[in-house]
């Protein structure tokens, strides 16, 4: 089955290459993708439809880390991009082992469904709280650099 997670990251990767996203907005559908997929994979006890929930899955993540990464690319002055995809690259990186160790214990002290499940909705409920505070997920493109004057 993570097989079909893998898969769904390929098709997720292919799609962000084919379809850019310059906002806020991409990102936020997928992470909500996201915490969907979990929850319904907790209350599947079938095996094809977990793959296909798990294609779904796949595809997701991809897009959540692509789209993410075009959306701060062109966010940030072409002068900041580098080191603006360098702090990005290490904040994903950086807080992987401290979800994964969150991940293991919520699922160790709450079973495989009812964590999947309650991993989905605080997935959900992240990301309702992000698009509350997003101001609607627009962001204004940084035109100028730090310490230029705007023409």
């Amino acid at each position: 089955l993570m097989g079909a997670a893998g898969a769904g990251a390929c098709l997720g990767g292919i799609l962000q290459w084919r379809w850019p996203a310059g906002s806020i907005q991409r990102p936020l559908a997928a992470a909500a993708g996201l915490g969907l997929c979990l929850s319904a994979l907790a209350a599947t006890h079938d095996s094809t439809l977990a793959f296909v929930i798990l294609v779904g899955f796949g595809v997701c993540s991809a897009t959540v880390l692509c789209s993410a990464s075009a959306a701060v690319q062109s966010f940030v002055p072409d002068s900041l991009r580098n080191a603006a995809t360098a702090l990005q690259v290490t904040i994903v990186l950086g807080i992987n082992p401290l979800g994964s160790a969150l991940t293991g214990w919520t699922l160790e002290h709450f079973g495989a469904n009812r964590g999947s499940a309650a991993l989905g909705l605080a997935t959900l409920f992240a990301v309702a709280v992000l698009s509350l505070t997003s101001g609607g997920g627009r962001v204004a493109k940084c035109e100028t650099a730090p310490n230029e004057s705007p023409s």
